[in-house]
C-alpha cells in the first residue's frame, strides 16, 4: 500500500515538475507583440553633455515606461548606427548594439544604459538613435571637445613642462596627477583655452617659475574638473589646486576658477590678478603665505575656510573685489567657519610657528557671507598689523569682536547686506541688486586701479563697492 502511494505521489511530482519546467521555457507566451504599443520615455532626447576625445563619458539611464496593462516583447532595439555608433547602451546587465526578444510587463519600466566612447578624432556633435521597432526613437547627443592629455610618467605622480611652453585654445588640456612647470620655465595660456582637472589632480609652478594666463572678457581662461555633468559643475574639492611654490610668478586677467580644493596656493610667491573670478573652493579661494598679491575685480565666492586666506603675513593690494562666503558651509563635505576674509601674522610650519608682518590695502571691496564678521583679524603680534580697509561693505554682527565702524583701520565701512543678485552656491550672480547700499558708495580715489569692472563697464566718479558696476 505504501509502495502505491509512493508511486503516485511520484507521479504527481513529476506531472507539476514538468508542468512548470514548461511553462518556464515558454514564458514568451504570456508576451505580446510591443508591434502596437507606445512607449514613454524619462527623456526624448540624451544631451551627454561635452565629451573628451580618448575618453568615455559618465553613464547615462533612459527609462523605458509600458503604461499599457499588457506584458509585451520588443522584437528588436538598437543603435541606429550599430557597430558604427560612438555611443554604447546596455539593456537589462547586456551590453550591445541591438537587442531582440526585450521583454516589459504592463505598468513597469525598462532600464537603458548609455555611454560614449571616442577615440583620437571625431566629429564636434557625436549623435545616434536608439530604436524601437522602426517605431520610436530616443535621440542622443554629445559635444565632443578635442583634448590633450596630461598624464605622470613611470612612477612620480606628476609630468613636467620642462621648456618655455604656450597652450592656446585649439584643445582643451587635461591633467591627470599634478603638472609641474618646471623650476625658471614659463607656461603662457591664450585667450579661451580650456583647462580640466582630473580627480585629485592639479598645476604646480616651481621655484621662479612663471604662469601667464591671460584671458579677455569674451574668451575667459576656465580652470576646472573634468567632470562635465551639471550636477559637479558647482561642487567643491572635485581637483586640488593651482600652487605657487617659493619666487614663483603668477599673472592673471579673466580667468575662471572652479571647483577647486584650494583655487590658489602661494607661498613667499607673486601674483598679478585681474578679472579673477574663483568659485565653491573646499578649502580656500586663495591661500596666501607671506605673499605678494595685487587684486583688482576680483571676485571669490564661497570657501570651506575663507574666501581669501592669509597666513604668515605678506604685501596685499585690493581694489573693487567682491568676497562672499554664504553657502559654502550648506554644502556636502565641506566644513569650516567660511570667512570672507581671514588675515593672520603668523602660521604653523612644521610644528614651529612662523611669524611675518601684514601690509595690506583692501578698497572699494565687499566682505559679506554666512559668519557673523566679513573679516577676521588674527594677530601673534599686534607690531605686524599694518593694514587698512578704505570704503568697504564689511558684515559685522559681532562687534564684541571687532567693530569696524570705530576700529582706526577701518574707514568708511557700511556693514548693511550687498544685496547680492543670487548668492546661492548653484547659481551665483554677485552683480548688486537694484536696492543695494554698495551702489555708488566707492571712493572715486582708487578708480585708476581698475577703470572698468569685471565686465568692461565703465567706472564713474561714484563707483560701486565690489567687482561689478
Amino acid at each position: 500500500m505504501l509502495k502505491n502511494k509512493t508511486i503516485a505521489q511520484s507521479g504527481i511530482f513529476f506531472i507539476l515538475t514538468f508542468f512548470i519546467l514548461n511553462i518556464s521555457c515558454r514564458k514568451d507566451l504570456d508576451f505580446e507583440s510591443s508591434a502596437g504599443t507606445t512607449f514613454r520615455f524619462s527623456q526624448d532626447t540624451v544631451f551627454l553633455d561635452t565629451v573628451f576625445t580618448q575618453s568615455n563619458s559618465e553613464t547615462f539611464l533612459v527609462k523605458v515606461f509600458n503604461d499599457s496593462d499588457e506584458d509585451v516583447l520588443i522584437s528588436s532595439l538598437y543603435l541606429n548606427q550599430k557597430e558604427n555608433s560612438p555611443f554604447r547602451i546596455n539593456v537589462d546587465g547586456r551590453t550591445g548594439f541591438e537587442f531582440n526578444e526585450v521583454a516589459l510587463r504592463g505598468k513597469d519600466s525598462l532600464m537603458i544604459f548609455v555611454e560614449i566612447a571616442l577615440g583620437e578624432s571625431a566629429d564636434w556633435i557625436a549623435e545616434d538613435e536608439i530604436m524601437f521597432e522602426n517605431q520610436q526613437q530616443v535621440k542622443l547627443l554629445a559635444a565632443v571637445e578635442d583634448a590633450i592629455y596630461h598624464f605622470p610618467h613611470g612612477d612620480v605622480s606628476f609630468s613636467e613642462i620642462s621648456v618655455d611652453t604656450q597652450w592656446d585654445d585649439n584643445k582643451a588640456h587635461i591633467i591627470y596627477g599634478n603638472l609641474k612647470i618646471a623650476k625658471d620655465k614659463k607656461l603662457d595660456i591664450l585667450p579661451g583655452t580650456k583647462i580640466y582637472f582630473h580627480q585629485n589632480s592639479g598645476l604646480e609652478l616651481g621655484e621662479n617659475a612663471t604662469l601667464n594666463a591671460m584671458g579677455t572678457k569674451d574668451k575667459r581662461i576656465l580652470f576646472r574638473s573634468d567632470r562635465h555633468t551639471t550636477r559637479y559643475d558647482t561642487l567643491p574639492k572635485q581637483w586640488n589646486e593651482i600652487k605657487l611654490m617659493p619666487n614663483a610668478n603668477l599673472l592673471a586677467d579673466y580667468i575662471i576658477i572652479k571647483g577647486a580644493n584650494n583655487g590658489l596656493n602661494l607661498t613667499d610667491a607673486y601674483a598679478d590678478l585681474k578679472n579673477v573670478e574663483i568659485y565653491n573652493a573646499g578649502s580656500s579661494g586663495i591661500f596666501s603665505k607671506n605673499s605678494t598679491i595685487v587684486g583688482r575685480n576680483v571676485v571669490i565666492s564661497d570657501a570651506g575656510n575663507a574666501s581669501l586666506n592669509i597666513e604668515n603675513g605678506g604685501d596685499y593690494q585690493f581694489y573693487f573685489s567682491t568676497f562672499a562666503n554664504q553657502s559654502a558651509s550648506g554644502v556636502v563635505g565641506v566644513s569650516g567657519p567660511a570667512i570672507p576674509l581671514y588675515l593672520s601674522d603668523y602660521t604653523d610650519l612644521d610644528g614651529t610657528e612662523a611669524n611675518h608682518p601684514i601690509n595690506a590695502v583692501f578698497a572699494n571691496s565687499i566682505f559679506y557671507g554666512a559668519y557673523p564678521n566679513g573679516v577676521v583679524v588674527d594677530l601673534r603680534n599686534e607690531n605686524n598689523g599694518n593694514y587698512t580697509f578704505d570704503s568697504c561693505l564689511i558684515k559685522n554682527e559681532d562687534t564684541e569682536s571687532i567693530n569696524y565702524s570705530t576700529h582706526p583701520d577701518f574707514n568708511q565701512i557700511l556693514t548693511a547686506d550687498p544685496m547680492f543678485r543670487s548668492a546661492i552656491y548653484s547659481n551665483q550672480d554677485l552683480r548688486l541688486g537694484e536696492e543695494s547700499p554698495a551702489r555708488n558708495q566707492g571712493n572715486p580715489l582708487y578708480i585708476d586701479m581698475a577703470p572698468t569692472d569685471i565686465n568692461e563697464i565703465p567706472r564713474d566718479n561714484t563707483p560701486n563697492l565690489g567687482a561689478y558696476e
